[in-house]
């Protein structure tokens, strides 16, 4: 992401502390434990992976987890990831991008638009459930949500 344009600015007051990004998918159960056999699911058909950020005032993103079922099964990948996140004045969308540490691919781009006590994801497209070693295909997030933090 860059910053060059005019149209493009960081939106949130320098005292601002920031706020969490959360996205959740709803992934099949039976394609997870076969993925991953040494892990304690839930029973449940559907289990949620889950993915957070903090998006700082300055533009940056940091602190990236991937939460799955309650294990975090890609911390030596989300550990070092590191992004950008940038608001387009003109049309009020909020767009993130996270990087994988070790190469430019996109761990996460999304665009969002955020209303007065909720945020709605327009777009997502990420990396994070294929290294998940869940079978490719289209997986709808299940939640969004975007926590002001302090």
């Amino acid at each position: 992401m860059t910053t060059a344009s005019a149209r493009v600015r960081i939106d949130v007051p320098s005292t601002d502390p920031g706020a969490e990004l959360l996205l959740v998918w709803s992934v099949s159960r039976p394609a997870l434990a076969e993925a991953w056999p040494s892990v304690t699911l839930p029973r449940d058909p559907e289990v949620s992976a889950a993915f957070s950020a903090l998006l700082h005032p300055t533009g940056e993103v940091t602190d990236v987890h991937a939460d799955v079922a309650g294990h975090e099964l890609l911390a030596e990948i989300t550990r070092e990831a590191r992004g950008a996140w940038l608001r387009d004045e003109t049309t009020g969308l909020l767009h993130v991008r996270v990087c994988e540490p070790t190469s430019d691919t996109p761990l996460l781009d999304a665009t969002l638009r955020q209303h007065a006590n909720s945020v709605e994801l327009l777009y997502a497209r990420t990396t994070l459930l294929g290294l998940l070693k869940l079978p490719g295909g289209r997986y709808e997030v299940a939640r969004a949500a975007l926590t002001p933090i302090g």
